[in-house]
């Protein structure tokens, strides 16, 4: 079986009982219909099966059942057919009679109906002729197993198509999403998004903060739980009474910008909604308690007399929060196993998965660490990458900007951001530098072999990686140079990147990162090469890199 990651072009292999394993951060089962009805979808019993395995896994570890979306379903039915039909195993359409060529998993769910902007992933298998198969082997994978209990998926698309003289025979196509659409049922038919099938259970909601009777200022978090035993479909806010932001997707939160209330009481109010329509609501009394705006006294210059101008502090509160963005697919292929010596033949089960983790886009700001407020320079930036999960703070709440970034923490951050990253681990008593042993853990170890094999690293002149020694701001535009790959533009043989100190060896990477406006200068005529990289500048530069390469 092999399991891989969506943009994992040259993933490690990991021997797993003689079955080659390639794994993604986030997984998931779904099987498709085989063939879509008007109302509900008609599916096999072994995508049913497989419906069950997975619900009954996710309750039993506390989670809300899956439903069965018709439209996801429709897409994952195609790609199933196009794999055994075109003889591909990979998350993009390398050849398709349904979607455009290369077309994403994103792109092939949009295409058949599920167009909502919310969490969304794909896991792809072939081999696997029933339901207990596929599910037990993502099941014993760290990877796909967080993936099928994943709280955020709502949804789930199931196929498994059968393709006669195809490599594999059996190909399953999962994909599922946060948000509970029109075309949803459980396996039954009913209780679906479009407001049928008898589900009155109504949401629980209520807020986490702030508590009630808080005195609030400034730019204030709210969070609330709500939980559902269908799903929720979104969450509002009111303050006073009026609609001022709706989130779609867990977690649920907001950033109220305070200085754009009067100081004084303050209701607060919310309501979550399920696909069927029920509703619930919880609100919380706050005090508003703001600094006094400042008054300044101009003197005018053709009168005796003086004129008095106020300005009161304000800011808006709509601010869009980070996107969803998936990696491209990955298109790592089967090759022969070799054991003691003999070769094995390829395979005969093999399964992928592919996620998005960023969150979906709110209408409001998210919460931030407390040191990186929503008038900081790399606010956007740090709070893209944390919602994506691929950076994060310090246990008392702060992200410390400032802060040096050593070459290992940079080495996982870049491997993320490109969605490099497998989670199936086996050390094969070689590792690449001596000061990166195999500790039995991923970090640094797993980080920086699939970024040395990957090429994103090379190591230092000794031999040596020096994996706790901070990174320089050269060694970073080297490092994102390499990751970007020739998905980055090449600049005109005449472009020069307008920098007096930068060395020989860095020349060609800066160049390129500062003309895909990777990377800026520490003044307009120097880039600081042997300056050291901050958290701060780490998170703006690969967020520039995500930016550019389209994820």
């Amino acid at each position: 079986m092999k399991l891989r990651r969506m943009q994992a072009k040259a993933g490690r292999r990991v021997r797993a009982g003689g079955l080659v394993l390639l794994a993604l951060l986030v997984v998931t089962l779904l099987l498709v219909p085989s063939v879509a009805q008007a109302a509900y979808g008609v599916y096999t019993t072994q995508e049913i099966e497989f419906l069950g395995l997975i619900n009954q896994y996710r309750q039993a570890n506390g989670l809300g059942t899956l439903l069965l979306s018709d439209d996801i379903s429709d897409a994952a039915e195609k790609h199933s057919k196009d794999m055994g039909k075109y003889g591909f195993f990979d998350h993009t359409s390398l050849a398709s009679d349904y979607f455009a060529v290369n077309a994403t998993p994103w792109q092939r769910m949009a295409a058949s109906g599920y167009v909502y902007d919310t969490y969304k992933g794909e896991n792809i298998a072939a081999g696997q002729a029933t339901a207990a198969e596929v599910f037990n082997a993502w099941k014993n994978s760290s990877g796909h197993n967080a993936n099928m209990l994943k709280p955020e998926f709502k949804v789930i698309g199931i196929s498994l198509d059968y393709t006669a003289g195809s490599p594999y025979g059996d190909y399953w196509t999962t994909d599922f999403g946060g948000y509970v659409d029109a075309s949803a049922h459980d396996a039954g038919g009913g209780g679906g998004g479009g407001g049928g099938g008898g589900d009155s259970e109504k949401p629980i909601l209520s807020f986490a903060t702030p508590i009630n009777g808080a005195t609030v200022s400034g730019d204030t978090p709210i969070t609330l739980t709500a939980n559902d035993n269908v799903g929720v479909t979104k969450v509002e806010l009111r303050i006073d009474g009026s609609l001022v932001a709706t989130d779609t997707g867990y977690p649920y939160t907001f950033t109220w910008h305070t200085a754009s209330s009067a100081n004084g009481g303050k209701s607060l109010g919310a309501r979550a909604y399920d696909a069927a329509g029920n509703y619930s609501d919880d609100s919380i009394s706050v005090t508003v308690l703001n600094a006094a705006p400042t008054t300044t006294t101009v003197s005018s210059t053709t009168t005796t007399s003086a004129s008095t101008t106020t300005t009161s502090a304000s800011s808006t509160t709509t601010t869009a929060g980070p996107t969803t963005t998936t990696t491209p697919p990955a298109t790592t292929t089967a090759s022969p196993t070799t054991i003691n010596s003999t070769t094995t033949t390829l395979p005969t089960t093999t399964t992928s998965s592919t996620t998005t983790t960023l969150p979906p886009t709110a209408t409001t700001l998210r919460p931030v660490f407390q040191d990186v407020p929503s008038d900081h320079r790399f606010y956007r930036e740090v709070t893209a990458l944390a919602g994506a999960q691929i950076i994060g703070g310090f246990s008392d709440g702060s992200f410390r900007p400032e802060d040096e970034v050593t070459r290992a923490q940079f080495a996982k951050v870049v491997i993320l951001a490109i969605g490099e990253h497998t989670d199936q681990i086996e050390f094969d008593g070689q590792a690449t530098f001596s000061d990166v042993p195999w500790t039995g853990e991923s970090y640094p170890f797993d980080y920086v072999e699939e970024a040395f094999g990957l090429g994103v690293i090379k190591g230092l002149k000794n031999g040596n990686f020096g994996p706790y020694d901070p990174i320089t701001r050269a060694q970073l535009a080297l490092m994102l140079v390499r990751a970007g790959g020739d998905r980055l533009a090449a600049p005109p043989a005449a472009y020069d990147h307008g920098f007096t100190d930068v060395p020989a060896f860095a020349d060609d990477a800066v160049r390129i990162a500062r003309y895909n406006e990777l990377l800026s200068g520490k003044t307009a005529d120097t880039f600081d090469p042997y300056g050291l990289a901050t958290r701060g500048q780490v998170a703006k530069m690969t967020s520039n890199l995500i930016d550019r390469l389209g994820g």
